[in-house]
């Protein structure tokens, strides 16, 4: 397994137990981290720390499931199945559906 593959694993498997600093500390201060589905992105560190710090109180219970992962020496791609409720407004999301 690519070291950026398992750096992926770990950094999901914070959001599953709403560690945001775990998160954080998957990310270079000048990463990007962008979500397809809810068209958002996240770009330098405020807005990554902003950005987790937001989905946890959103969604305090998140469950991610890993379905498959690529990465190389400079970049990750992931497919994850994400559960939990959303008890809170999340950038991406109509706010009528919290």
């Amino acid at each position: 397994m690519h070291a950026n593959e398992q750096l992926v694993r770990v950094c999901l498997a914070a959001i599953s137990e709403a560690d945001a600093e775990g998160w954080l500390a998957s990310y270079t201060d000048d990463a990007v981290s962008r979500d397809v589905p809810l068209d958002s992105v996240w770009s330098g560190r405020a807005k990554l720390e902003a950005g987790v710090r937001s989905w946890l109180a959103a969604i305090p219970e998140t469950r991610m499931a890993v379905r498959s992962v690529f990465a190389d020496d400079r970049s990750g791609v992931c497919e994850w199945t994400m559960s939990g409720t959303l008890e809170g407004v999340l950038d991406g999301l109509p706010e009528q559906l919290a």
